[in-house]
């Protein structure tokens, strides 16, 4: 019986060491796939923002503007000097006025599409790491499943000898009981 439960003993050691390892194995393959994926996004973020800041570098300027522009062109072909400076400075003012809007709306624009972008990677990672808790659970239930197979086993084997034993020293008895009722009818 004693060799049995030391077998037990050494095989659950085993068994917990290879889980050990196997836990340890997924914990660093979940790192690095959550830390592969944080930088990939890392590296998207900044892909986005080199692509907004690429995209029109002018602004559209409004119809206004640009008769403004039109008139001074022509009263400088007349030679109307004063009216021209009067009118460019009016084109100046509301061209400076229509840049600083642009200016704000594609900041805010670039900012919104970049929080949204931001906010979609941080749902994927989200997605990821419920997977890696999914698949941390399994591995947690695969174990305990085992762990009881294990034990059970044991359980089986170790009833299996008592019963053994117990039969055996019924058969003992009986073989005794019988030499000494033999011996008692012959004396």
């Amino acid at each position: 019986m004693l060799g049995v439960e030391e077998a037990h003993v050494l095989e659950l050691k085993q068994f917990n060491m290879n889980w050990d390892k196997k836990m340890s194995e997924y914990e660093e393959r979940a790192s690095t796939m959550a830390d592969n994926m944080k930088k990939k996004h890392e590296e998207e973020v900044e892909k986005l923002r080199e692509e907004l800041n690429n995209k029109q570098h002018k602004p559209k300027f409004s119809t206004e503007l640009l008769k403004y522009r039109k008139v001074e062109e022509h009263l400088v072909k007349s030679k109307d000097y004063g009216e021209a400076h009067k009118t460019k400075e009016k084109a100046d003012e509301l061209e400076a006025i229509e840049t600083q809007r642009w200016m704000k709306k594609r900041i805010r624009d670039m900012n919104r599409s970049e929080q949204q972008f931001k906010e979609k990677k941080k749902q994927e990672l989200i997605a990821l790491e419920k997977r890696l808790q999914t698949g941390r659970e399994e591995l947690k239930k695969q174990r305990q499943f085992q762990l009881e197979r294990l034990i059970q086993r044991y359980q089986n084997t170790k009833n299996e000898l008592e019963a053994q034993h117990n039969l055996d020293r019924i058969n003992r008895s009986k073989q005794f009981s019988a030499r000494f009722t033999r011996k008692r009818q012959k004396l």
